[in-house]
């Protein structure tokens, strides 16, 4: 076989002719006719070496183009039997579920037993699994309310199974849980009124500056103009109870006022009085206050709107409320005692000045425009575990 290769320049000059190399590829013994070759095939030959080195194509460097072609065609042909085997060692199952009736069940589960492989029914019960390998499965069938259903099949090459279900309905079945606690009954049916109750813990954790903000958040109370209206009624319309007597002036239908700190629980009740409250129209208060423990404590409240100057404050106010008590004196007796005192000058501030006011002879109200104090004292005998005495004294004072 002879190979020839005609390189011809863009410039001829008239006393040169074409160059031509012609080589001898089987006996690997190249010969160059022309010794003033301008464009040689290969580079030149350096001494000393090989065939390989020097870039010519002789025998041992034919070897070297020709083995690793026929390599690379030979791995090519081999790999794609291989993938289409591979591909070829899987198939699909499709199938259809029904219930007793024949009917479609949607969205069953359709699961091969010790794979990962499943799937889901459609709207319709109809269900298909693709890429399943070769081999032997058990195919379930599960949903909630029907029995579950196992068929044993067989999934061949480049095949589909059809595989259809049949499930009956089934009532599910749970196991015993057994509840064990303390029923604490929320409705009471010997009552006919609404009751509603705010706790010491509630007026501590609430925004409110008594305990009648506390109590007009409550359903069907309205708390305005320091008054509390239930359910519409007026604000003398409600009758307070304090530790069970009733607190009310016979003349303006005005109850006692009580400090923050001096509440423990409060109770209010709506509609559908009972007989023990006949002199009450729209509302009960029925208020408990906080008695002395075994260990001295008490806590100490200030508010104010004055940060710095006088000048800057916007109502001039000021609030101070103590409550603090423990065992007294005798054993088995405990004392509590509350103070609140309230000194604003209000929203619309005159000129007028008002004179101080002593309470109780040692109390001072500022000059304000309104000042307010509340005090009670309790001092409480514990006869038996079941009978107690109360000794109680509260006073309110206002002015102008």
């Amino acid at each position: 076989m002879r190979l020839t290769h005609s390189v011809a320049p863009k410039r001829r000059s008239p006393n040169r002719t074409s160059e031509r190399l012609t080589t001898n590829w089987l006996d690997g013994n190249p010969q160059k006719r022309h010794k003033d070759s301008r464009f040689p095939l290969t580079p030149p030959k350096k001494k000393g070496a090989s065939p390989l080195m020097s870039g010519q194509p002789g025998r041992h460097g034919l070897l070297t183009v020709l083995v690793p072609t026929v390599a690379l065609l030979l791995g090519l042909f081999s790999l794609g039997p291989m993938t289409a085997s591979a591909q070829a060692q899987t198939g699909s199952i499709m199938g259809k579920i029904t219930d007793d009736s024949g009917v479609g069940v949607p969205y069953a589960n359709v699961i091969l037993k010790g794979t990962n492989l499943g799937g889901r029914a459609n709207a319709e019960g109809k269900f298909t699994i693709v890429k399943v390998p070769v081999g032997p499965y058990t195919l379930a069938t599960k949903m909630m309310g029907y029995a579950t259903v196992e068929k044993v099949i067989q999934v061949n090459a480049n095949q589909t199974v059809m595989v259809d279900f049949k499930i009956t309905e089934q009532a599910v079945k749970m196991g015993v849980v057994d509840v064990t606690g303390n029923i604490k009954i929320a409705i009471r049916k010997k009552d006919s009124s609404t009751k509603q109750i705010v706790t010491a813990e509630d007026l501590r954790s609430l925004p409110v500056d008594n305990y009648k903000e506390a109590i007009g958040l409550k359903a069907g109370v309205i708390s305005q103009g320091g008054e509390l209206h239930f359910r519409g009624g007026r604000g003398d319309e409600v009758l307070t109870i304090v530790n069970g007597i009733a607190s009310r002036n016979p003349l303006r239908a005005e109850g006692v006022d009580l400090g923050l700190l001096a509440v423990s629980s409060s109770e209010q009740v709506l509609g559908g009085l009972d007989a023990q409250y006949g002199n009450a129209l729209s509302g009960v208060i029925n208020l408990t206050t906080r008695e002395g423990g075994d260990k001295f404590g008490g806590e100490i409240r200030y508010f104010t709107d004055r940060y710095g100057e006088a000048d800057k404050s916007f109502n001039n106010f000021e609030r101070l409320s103590t409550g603090f008590g423990g065992p007294f004196l005798f054993p088995k007796t405990n004392y509590f005692i509350s103070f609140e005192g309230t000194y604003t000058d209000t929203y619309l501030r005159n000129i007028a000045t008002h004179q101080e006011h002593r309470f109780l002879d040692f109390i001072r109200l500022g000059n304000r425009q309104s000042n307010s104090a509340k005090l009670s004292s309790k001092l409480t005998f514990k006869l038996t575990p079941n009978e107690k005495l109360n000794v109680e004294i509260i006073k309110n004072r206002a002015s102008p």
